[in-house]
């Protein structure tokens, strides 16, 4: 069942908070929230600042490495 109105736009900003103040020892950079409510350019734009190459440990899909860099688009690579 969809949220929709008030749920959804409160469900938004717990996504963006979370976005925000996860440690990155914790942060799932491709987790599908952020995609899905539109905060995928603030995670990827901390991931720039703070961790250009990290690993995230744990997500529904493995572990990986993903890379940001300014100069070319975020890559998520999955290395086993």
């Amino acid at each position: 069942m969809a949220m929709v109105g008030t749920a959804r736009e409160s469900y938004r900003a717990e996504v963006r908070n979370r976005a925000i103040e996860t440690p990155l020892e914790d942060l799932d950079p491709g987790h599908w929230d952020y995609f899905e409510f539109g905060v995928a350019p603030k995670v990827l734009g901390r991931l720039r600042r703070e961790a250009p190459i990290h690993r995230c440990e744990r997500s529904a899909n493995g572990s990986y490495w993903s890379i940001a860099d300014s100069k070319f688009k975020q890559r998520f690579l999955h290395v086993r």
